[in-house]
Parts: structure tokens; sequence; C-alpha cells
């Protein structure tokens, strides 16, 4: 299988949530096709330049785990995609 390239997955990752408002890193993955740990990096990264907030959340409703909320930013609104 061929690894997505960084800044492609970035960009994605800030198309998606220009569709879809907010999402887990879960749904980023499926939505990605791509691995969760890169989903996580990634947004994290985002988040360092101010294009994502990442909230975590205490409980999901089906499983009762913690889990992590990505959203875009006034400034990855901005952003060209």
């Amino acid at each position: 299988m061929l690894r997505k390239e960084r800044q492609n997955v970035r960009m994605e990752i800030l198309k998606t949530l220009k569709e879809r408002k907010t999402l887990t890193y879960t749904e980023l993955q499926r939505a990605l096709s791509t691995n969760y740990l890169s989903v996580k990096e990634n947004c994290n990264e985002l988040e360092c330049y101010g294009l994502v907030k990442i909230k975590e959340k205490e409980k999901h409703p089906r499983n009762n785990h913690s889990y992590f909320e990505v959203s875009l930013t006034e400034n990855g609104h901005n952003v060209k995609v």
C-alpha cells in the first residue's frame, strides 16, 4: 500500500472538515482511508498552526471511552484547499 504524503493528509483533513464540520480522529481516519496515528499527528500539527481545534471529550455515547473531536478554526476556514 502506498503511503500518503503528510502535506496531502493535512490538506485532506482540512477539506473534509470544511465539508463535515466536526469529526473524531476515527471518523477522519475512515474518511481519508489512512491510519489513526497519521490522523492524530497531522491534526496535532494543524493545531500548532492554528488551523484546527482539538477537544478531548470524556465519554463517547456508544462505548463510554474518551475521544477527540476536531474542528476548523477561523484561520482553518480561510485556507484554500
